[in-house]
């Protein structure tokens, strides 16, 4: 029955959109628009028809074992971030991981700040009429797992933002993910810690 009435709104809501000419109307907010708009409603589907399998997928125990960052340990290693923008480095950092259970992590707001002037576009067109500002960037623990650490990365100006998203920092190999037009962030392992 769910499926059924989330199949009648679908239709009923991207219906107007796909019937417009997107060249020969000025109204239209643009491709960029019509591609997050469809991205959200089968993001949503997904949710909504995978049910109980997601929902199991994503429970944890809390003695799991998971990455946790800036944590005090043995047998932990060094994890370097770095943000590049046209291929010239912005911001670098690194901080301990170790492996931890959930139990013993300590709920903390730690965020990491830096700042930068940039046309705002490169976040979307959207942006386009705010023209170059200072950009406000933080990334922050927003999740553990048992192969890596959830960042939350975001970037805004002062009233505005601009872009919120996750990056997976895996605690075994590098990862990097576009951003924005031109905007990576970049994780990788540097060496294991010796602490005692």
């Amino acid at each position: 029955m769910v499926r059924v009435i989330f199949s009648e709104m679908l239709r009923a809501w991207l219906s107007p959109l796909l019937e417009r000419k997107v060249d020969s109307d000025p109204t239209f907010p643009g491709m960029i628009h019509l591609r997050r708009a469809i991205f959200g409603v089968v993001m949503l589907a997904l949710v909504l028809t995978s049910g109980t399998a997601f929902s199991q997928a994503s429970i944890s125990s809390p003695d799991e074992v998971v990455w946790h960052w800036f944590g005090d340990c043995r047998n932990g290693k060094t994890m370097g971030a770095e943000v590049i923008l046209g291929g010239k480095r912005i911001y670098a950092t690194s901080f301990s991981i170790c492996p931890m259970r959930r139990t013993q992590i300590e709920a903390e707001k730690r965020i990491l700040e830096f700042y930068f002037e940039v046309p705002a576009r490169i976040f979307g067109e959207e942006f386009k009429a705010i023209g170059t500002q200072r950009i406000e960037g933080n990334i922050w623990e927003a999740g553990s797992e048992r192969d890596a650490i959830v960042l939350g990365v975001s970037f805004s100006t002062r009233d505005r933002v601009l872009l919120n998203t996750l990056h997976f920092a895996y605690a075994d190999r590098a990862s990097e993910a576009e951003l924005a037009k031109a905007l990576v962030i970049k994780t990788i392992l540097k060496k294991n810690l010796k602490t005692h």
